[in-house]
């Protein structure tokens, strides 16, 4: 097998054409993150991200308590959950979309 198989091969960048040619021209879009769970939520389903920007942990049980306060402050039980966190400064982050596909899928 040929070495380094994992890499981008190719990004695509999809959009309107007057976009793609301000593209083409060097000009760069940049959306914040939250913007894009914003347009999963309210506009086009499978176009936005609604986990851009944010940590996704698969939790059962879980404790929680102060940096400097060792004591417990919270504690969840649930049966197979999901917890979904995001940094305020995260949220306002710019994000440039693009779609990438790796050397290993092309032959």
């Amino acid at each position: 097998m040929e070495k380094n198989m994992n890499v981008p091969k190719y990004l695509l960048k999809f959009g309107e054409k007057e976009y793609m040619d301000s593209f083409a021209n060097g000009e760069m879009y940049f959306s914040h993150a939250k913007r894009f769970a914003e347009i999963e939520d309210e506009l086009i389903k499978g176009q936005g991200d609604k986990l851009e920007g944010k940590a996704v942990i698969r939790v059962t049980h879980m404790q929680a308590s102060e940096y400097d306060n060792p004591e417990i402050t919270f504690e969840v039980k649930v049966g197979d959950g999901m917890i979904t966190m995001m940094a305020e400064y995260v949220r306002n982050m710019p994000v440039f979309c693009f779609t990438v596909y790796m050397k290993m899928i092309f032959k």
